[in-house]
């Protein structure tokens, strides 16, 4: 009896897991990320998504993205993990990727994306005007992490063709320039972490077309926007500098 008794307590814990996974709940992981304890719920994901039984299944790709971004977030964790914020956006990526056409965990993705993308996009505004060229190929990095899981938010193409041109990689920031031009007259409707995006890449594209005295390439990105930002203060001071100088020159 003792015998069996140890035997149940023994597998027990590794029942639970199983079946967490099996009924698609993923209760084990919840209640890791709830707790709190994201080294351990990031180390029990990866053993979700290393499994050929589920790593094809969205949740633990997106738990370590969460997780990853609450480690982000906590000055305690820099040591360790000094990329939580990028290895965050790169499982996110991984998350879309699995996902089917409409994701069953949108309430616990919209309660963390938005806020990783956003944090993303602040911290390259803040640095962005006095960055060098490692700091440009990292801020590559990162938009094409966010890029696959926001396929259709054209400020990052456009941020993205900003970082290459002051790279000298003129044929591939012209590529990504045309690819954000694509998205943004398709897509209108944006996120305000989007919205904060198309700020960023647009006006880093007027400054360089205007550096350059191209003031009718700069007039027409600043147009192409005018649907989404036309109440923008920052906007409308941008539209309004680049038609006074058109009208100089």
């Amino acid at each position: 009896m003792r015998l069996l008794l140890a035997f149940f307590l023994l597998i027990q814990p590794f029942s639970e897991s199983i079946s967490a996974q099996a009924d698609g709940n993923y209760t084990d992981l919840l209640i890791l990320h709830a707790d709190g304890r994201y080294k351990n719920c990031i180390k029990k994901a990866k053993k979700y998504i290393r499994s050929k039984k589920t790593t094809n299944d969205e949740f633990p790709y997106l738990v370590t993205s969460a997780c990853y971004y609450r480690i982000s977030l906590d000055q305690m964790y820099d040591s360790d993990y000094p990329d939580a914020q990028k290895k965050a956006l790169e499982y996110a990526g991984y998350a879309f990727g699995k996902c089917a056409d409409e994701s069953v965990y949108s309430e616990f993705r919209n309660d963390f994306l938005p806020d990783l993308v956003d944090m993303t996009i602040h911290d390259i505004r803040f640095e962005f005007d006095e960055a060098d060229s490692l700091y440009f190929e990292e801020v590559i990095s990162m938009v094409d992490l966010i890029l696959k899981f926001k396929p259709n938010e054209a400020g990052f193409y456009f941020i993205k063709s900003a970082c290459l041109n002051y790279l000298n990689d003129t044929s591939k920031a012209q590529l990504s320039y045309e690819k954000g031009k694509e998205i943004l007259k398709t897509f209108d409707v944006l996120s305000v972490a989007g919205k904060y995006a198309l700020k960023q890449g647009v006006f880093s594209c007027v400054d360089i077309y205007s550096s350059n005295s191209n003031y009718s390439e700069a007039k027409q990105l600043l147009d192409l926007c005018s649907k989404s930002l036309s109440k923008d203060e920052e906007y409308l001071y941008e539209l309004k500098a680049i038609e006074s100088y058109l009208e100089k020159y």
